[in-house]
């Protein structure tokens, strides 16, 4: 009889233990999900604040650039057409380039950000416990 009840008794305590650390577990894979997703947003509110700089920067310095080639061809509207003519080669460049400028860097970056959290759990993994 005393065995059968330390069976069940270590029993419930090993199905406490495993219930623990389902919870633990849960609790590390929320931590790591925002700690990705915060890095994630800092870097696209970071990267929308340098363009939104960069293109008050780019405005003043198309404005100066028409002038300059304005008084070069002699006609202030044929210097923004020349401009916008640049802009709109420049846009179709990127445009056919925006998989290797734009999709794959974005790709990199994410993926970096969650192979180097699997990878940080797959070092304290296998690691030695120290507190032992």
């Amino acid at each position: 009889m005393f065995s059968n009840d330390k069976n069940i008794e270590i029993i419930a305590s090993l199905g406490n233990e495993i219930k623990r650390y389902i919870q633990l577990r849960e609790k590390q894979i929320k931590l790591d999900a925002t700690l990705i997703l915060s890095q994630l947003l800092a870097a696209i509110a970071l990267a929308a604040v340098i363009i939104i700089l960069l293109g008050a920067v780019l405005l003043v310095l198309t404005f100066a650039l028409s002038s300059i080639v304005a008084s070069w061809v002699g006609s202030e509207a044929l210097g923004y057409a020349l401009i916008a003519l640049a802009y709109a080669l420049l846009a179709a460049l990127i445009y056919f380039k925006r998989n290797a400028w734009i999709k794959e860097p974005i790709v990199r970056f994410v993926s970096a950000l969650l192979v180097k959290n699997d990878e940080n759990e797959t070092n304290e993994a296998n690691e030695p416990n120290q507190n032992l």
